[in-house]
């Protein structure tokens, strides 16, 4: 039986295959080649950094042989932004020779970094933390991408060098878990490469200098003074993303103060209430302030929006002033539970957007909406000629289930304000309905698509469902504020 074994291991080694001796091909290849391979294995999301472990990049490419080494250590794109997540169970005194090396390998490209806090409680002022902070301020000069979750006194810390000593930021983001009150110098000096700009934190600014190259900036816990007092120093601002949460003011003293506030270049607007807040007195203001010539996006959450809210007069006055053929719009309204209610005044907003072309409203909304405008109801005619996409806003994908009404709807209504020669018919754009899952549809309805909400927005991630307030129009409010 021994030797039946022995026998056995011997024919099964017979069958693996023989260790490679020669040189494989990848050793021959050029260094700026095996370089640009490297640059590769770092996070493909523009959003991440890679951590500093020993199974991701840059770290394992540089620990295969010598000549991989070195290759690695003279890339200094490898080594130019990295991604600190402080926990309890890690060495805080090693972030501090990290930060040396990786700084001191990215030579003088720039460098960025994230810095997330992963405890409870209060850590900045414990030395090995405090010198990992310290060698960030030493090399502030070349920061470029910035992004801070901590609390209100790390955050100051690391603030007192901008923007005089940042000539190179081109994006901040500071998140405060305290929702402390905080100051940010950002106006003071020049900061010519900033693009974009996230706040989530009780921030007030000072004066200063315009920032002319500031296109998209996401703000959320501001008063309404701070933020007019920022967008007034970002004359060409493409992207705009405001979150509330707070108690009211004197709306009438901001109104004499500043009058109007223009944006010539503003083509997004996303405004996000909070449920606690005193909506109308507090934020409505703002709508009255702004001027937009170029406004092209507009998403509007309140969530919810009762039928008879004064939000509705806020919005036909914004929407009489509106210059510009405003494309695309969102009203989150409906809550939760659907305690949000369909409002008559809806109609009347869409009768002065006639260039509308996609429209996001809750399933009951839209529904009334259709219902209202439908050939055998009325013979009011639809007021959004150019109208081709409907999305269902709502987090239940159980509303599928109703779905076949709505798009019945909607093929009538396509049936009444189209063509009606067979010919046209056929060359007709389709309607196109986003649903919140996925949809079963059991019975034919020509000329209508139906797609899921998350391949809308994957298709139209550039220009509607991107950019610096992605964080704020996204986060949970419960959960996080």
């Amino acid at each position: 039986m021994a030797k039946w074994n022995v026998a056995s291991r011997q024919n099964k080694g017979k069958d693996l295959p023989k260790p490679f001796t020669g040189i494989h091909p990848i050793t021959r290849a050029p260094v700026e080649v095996v370089s640009t391979i490297f640059k590769h294995c770092l996070p493909t999301d523009q959003n991440s950094l890679p951590l500093p472990l020993k199974n991701a990049s840059p770290i394992n490419v540089s620990c295969v042989c010598k000549q991989w080494r070195e290759i690695a250590l003279s890339t200094p794109q490898l080594w130019s932004g990295i991604q600190m997540c402080v926990e309890d169970d890690q060495p805080e005194a090693q972030w501090s020779h990290i930060l040396e090396r990786w700084i001191s390998r990215s030579g003088n490209i720039g460098f960025s970094f994230v810095i997330n806090q992963e405890r409870d409680e209060d850590w900045y002022e414990d030395s090995k933390i405090g010198d990992a902070l310290d060698v960030l301020i030493k090399h502030s000069l070349l920061w470029v991408r910035v992004k801070i979750f901590m609390d209100s006194s790390t955050i100051a810390r690391l603030m007192s060098v901008v923007p005089r000593n940042t000539p190179r930021l081109k994006e901040l983001t500071i998140y405060d878990e305290n929702a402390q009150d905080i100051c940010i110098d950002l106006f003071s000096a020049p900061l010519e490469h900033l693009r974009e700009l996230s706040l989530i934190a009780h921030a007030t600014f000072g004066d200063g200098r315009v920032h002319g190259n500031l296109s998209s900036i996401a703000l959320s816990l501001i008063d309404t003074t701070e933020i007019i007092n920022c967008l007034s120093h970002c004359p060409r601002l493409e992207e705009l993303y405001i979150r509330f949460k707070s108690h009211g003011f004197d709306a009438q003293s901001l109104k004499s103060a500043v009058g109007s506030l223009t944006l010539p270049c503003l083509r997004t607007l996303k405004v996000r209430w909070n449920p606690d807040v005193d909506e109308v007195g507090y934020a409505a203001p703002l709508f009255d302030v702004l001027q937009l010539p170029c406004l092209m996006t507009l998403f509007i959450n309140i969530e919810p929006m009762e039928s008879d809210s004064p939000w509705w007069d806020t919005f036909l006055r914004f929407f009489k002033r509106l210059e510009s053929p405003l494309e695309n719009l969102e009203i989150w309204g409906g809550g939760r539970n659907g305690t949000g209610k369909y409002s008559p005044a809806l109609p009347h907003c869409l009768a002065l957007l006639p260039g509308l072309k996609y429209i996001g409203l809750p399933f009951e909304w839209l529904d009334e909406l259709f219902r209202s405008h439908s050939p055998k109801a009325s013979d009011t005619q639809w007021p959004n000629p150019q109208l081709k996409t409907f999305r269902v806003l709502s987090e239940d994908s159980s509303i599928d289930k109703q779905g076949s009404t709505l798009l019945s709807a909607v093929e009538a209504l396509m049936t009444a304000s189209g063509p009606q020669n067979d010919d046209a018919k056929a060359k007709r754009t389709p309607f196109i309905v986003v649903f919140p899952g996925r949809l079963t549809v059991k019975e034919a309805h020509p000329g209508v698509r139906v797609i899921g909400q998350y391949t809308w927005m994957a298709i139209h991630k550039h220009d509607m469902y991107g950019g610096a307030g992605q964080y704020a129009w996204d986060w949970d409010v419960d959960d996080d504020f």
